[in-house]
């Protein structure tokens, strides 16, 4: 293997580069079907509510903006106001799907039935929407039990006793649910306040705040059988980092139950507020706490658990290519173009051999560490798994940067960074990035190279997602990161002559 720690097996390609202009722009009538103001512009002139002036719509927030199954749509909240009764603030909730220009060219405007009904229908050519009512929110089978007091109560006390033979004798007075995270029909995450009777019947070791997630699918057990591992291994009791106790599954519900670890901020909140203010004290509290990652990922990895499937590179690459497909199903032009650097990152693979696989996190990025009281902690080990370090390492780098390149203080969707901006953020993040790795290699040897193939597609799924979720912003950001990496990597030369036609 070379000794640099670039990719040296590699020339400089132009057609990598030019093969990637193809995700540049998101398609116009994509970014026209989720702007808001030209969304309220077609309903008032196209829905008869608002035409006739009975109705008036205040508003239109989109959410969930998914490319799935060869197409878009997302959610759109309309607010409205009933002028003939005076109802003011009804929600209206309708799935929008856009449709791409060739599909209803020739297509004029339609309406059926009325607003709110269940049979009603809408297609606005304007911004290539088709409307239908949004089905009711699926209501998780669990959330009741989940936020009922006494039932969450009945249901922790017995599955934590059941658990662990520590908890044998647990008695629970009272529980408070909080839920603070929650997809309907899909996932929720609960914190719960406990008490404990007074006197010699409670012991003090027994969690004050515990916490219930539910799964979807099967990654609940994963997830609670690799945090056992994790918990009863020395990462149990390490200094450098704090992970979760795993109370327990219950198989039935998907749901896992854990302790506590405790919370100021995360690590992104953290490296957001740092671009942000770039004062010196933000900065080097910055590194300081990733200092103190890096050695809480260094007691990962040597912690030697053994749990969770093997998950290689060409796993991911795999992955990445699904993804590419998918989307290509409706804009061929984006398959044809990522060919020549997938084909480059399957050539450089072979001539950097993986290193020795180490218990890995699966998922890490910045949102994963927790910081209180000057100490770590990391949570969501839903992915767990058998792989070589540069998997952790270069999704964890990889997100530093992109965080800081769409940090804002008061708005997320501001414009796209100027120039001089980005290269700004990116020489800070850069060293930010480098004082993490540093502090990882002072206690163990990692390939740069396989960190940077893995990197590579790490960002290249971030550009995917930015088209699938309709984000032009971090679309912009992102490639500019990934044209930097490239670069820095020697896959591609400074393409100022690109930028400059475009």
């Amino acid at each position: 293997m070379p000794n640099s720690k670039k990719l040296t097996h590699v020339r400089p390609d132009s057609a990598i580069w030019e093969g990637l202009q193809s995700y540049a722009s998101l398609p116009a009538w994509v970014i026209t079907a989720t702007d808001p103001l030209r969304v309220i512009h077609a309903m008032d002139h196209g829905i008869p509510e608002f035409t006739s002036g009975n109705k008036i719509l205040r508003n239109c927030d989109i959410h969930h903006v998914r490319y799935k199954d060869g197409k878009w749509s997302g959610t759109y909240k309309l607010e409205v106001e009933d002028k003939t009764n005076g109802t003011k603030g009804v929600e209206v909730r309708l799935l929008g799907t856009f449709l791409p220009p060739d599909q209803i060219r020739g297509r004029k405007m339609e309406v059926t039935g009325r607003l709110g009904e269940d049979s009603w229908y809408g297609f606005l050519p304007e911004v290539n929407l088709e409307f239908q009512k949004l089905e009711p929110e699926k209501v998780l089978a669990a959330l009741s039990l989940l936020t009922d007091p006494e039932g969450s109560r009945q249901l922790l006390e017995k599955s934590i006793r059941a658990g662990s033979p520590r908890y044998a004798n647990l008695h629970i007075e009272a529980c408070t649910p909080k839920v603070v995270r929650y997809k309907p029909g899909s996932r929720c995450t609960v914190v719960y306040q406990l008490e404990y009777p007074q006197g010699n019947s409670s012991d003090p070791s027994w969690p004050n705040l515990v916490v219930a997630k539910t799964y979807r699918n099967e990654k609940g057990v994963n997830a609670y059988q690799s945090m056992r591992a994790v918990w009863e291994s020395p990462l149990g009791t390490s200094k450098e980092v704090a992970v979760a106790e795993p109370l327990a599954y219950l198989p039935d519900m998907r749901v896992l139950v854990q302790g506590p670890i405790r919370e100021q901020q995360t690590l992104k909140e953290m490296v957001r507020s740092a671009v942000c203010t770039r004062s010196k004290e933000s900065i080097e509290e910055m590194f300081s706490f990733m200092r103190k990652t890096a050695a809480g990922v260094v007691a990962l990895h040597t912690s030697r658990v053994q749990s969770g499937l093997t998950w290689t590179w060409e796993n991911e690459l795999a992955v990445v290519q699904e993804q590419v497909d998918n989307l290509a199903a409706s804009i061929p032009a984006l398959k044809v173009g990522t060919e020549p650097l997938i084909n480059q990152l399957v050539a450089l693979a072979l001539a950097y051999p993986p290193d020795h696989l180490v218990p890995s996190h699966g998922s890490f990025r910045p949102a994963q560490v927790l910081i209180s009281d000057g100490k770590i902690g990391f949570i969501d080990f839903d992915s767990f798994c058998q792989s070589e370090p540069a998997l952790d390492l270069a999704l964890f780098l990889g997100n530093v940067k992109s965080i800081g390149l769409t940090a804002f203080e008061e708005d997320e969707e501001a414009p796209v960074l100027d120039r001089p901006e980005q290269e700004a953020r990116l020489e800070l993040l850069e060293n930010a990035c480098r004082v993490f790795l540093d502090e990882y290699e002072t206690s163990l040897p990692v390939s740069h190279q396989r960190i940077s193939l893995w990197e590579t597609l790490d960002l290249l799924t971030i550009v995917i997602h930015s088209w699938t979720k309709v984000k032009p912003v971090r679309l912009q950001n992102t490639l500019f990161l990934l044209e930097q990496h490239l670069r820095r990597n020697g896959l591609v030369e400074y393409a100022e002559t690109t930028r400059e036609n475009k």
